[in-house]
């Protein structure tokens, strides 16, 4: 069996290097705020942006500058902004939410990930899967103008086969889209999700 790793969130070695293709480096990347991806058919278009994997979007600049208004997903401590003690943190620059950490960055909806791959000669007739560790939280992806099909879990991996959508010693265009809103009414205040 043959794996693909995305360096989205953390890499597990499940194979030796051979059985693995390392996908880091330079991805091609957009943001969707407005969720017309799909309908634009952006599977079907080179994206406009880039960014480094492994390594979050909002580590690279993308997304807002959170803010009091910031609707974060988490309602821990959301009465804390009104307190008259957190005024510093609330109305400074930079904002600092006073009951956890602050990103320089905030984004929530989907993002578009995509890369053109070589799969290697020698993995003729096996099967291949491409893998995403633990995303967060719906991932849907493309090969070429192919989707292959969408997942929603927060606990266990992603993972697509796609054995009889790619060929060996073919370049292969692979989209990916990844929608980090809240999907499963689990809680807003689950550990799962926040």
């Amino acid at each position: 069996m043959k794996l693909f790793f995305c360096f989205l969130f953390s890499l597990s070695m499940l194979h030796s290097a051979a059985d693995t293709l390392d996908l880091s480096g330079q991805w091609g990347f957009a943001i969707d705020p407005l969720n017309a991806g799909i309908t634009d058919r952006w599977y079907n278009q080179i994206l406009p942006e880039s960014l480094r994997l492994p390594g979050s979007l909002q580590e690279q600049g993308f997304g807002d500058i959170p803010s009091a208004t910031t609707e974060w997903t988490s309602g821990i401590g959301m009465t804390l902004l009104s307190d008259p003690r957190f005024a510093d943190a609330i109305h400074g620059t930079p904002f600092r939410c006073p009951f956890w950490l602050t990103p320089e960055r905030h984004y929530s909806g989907p993002a578009w990930y995509q890369r053109d791959i070589a799969i290697p000669e020698e993995w003729a007739n096996q099967q291949i899967l491409f893998t995403l560790e633990r995303p967060h939280w719906q991932t849907t992806l493309w090969i070429d103008q192919n989707k292959l099909g969408s997942q929603d879990s927060l606990a266990v991996p992603h993972r697509y086969n796609l054995s009889k959508w790619v060929r060996p010693g073919q370049i292969h265009r692979l989209t990916l889209r990844i929608d980090n809103r809240y999907i499963i009414p689990v809680g807003k205040d689950a550990h799962s999700i926040s």
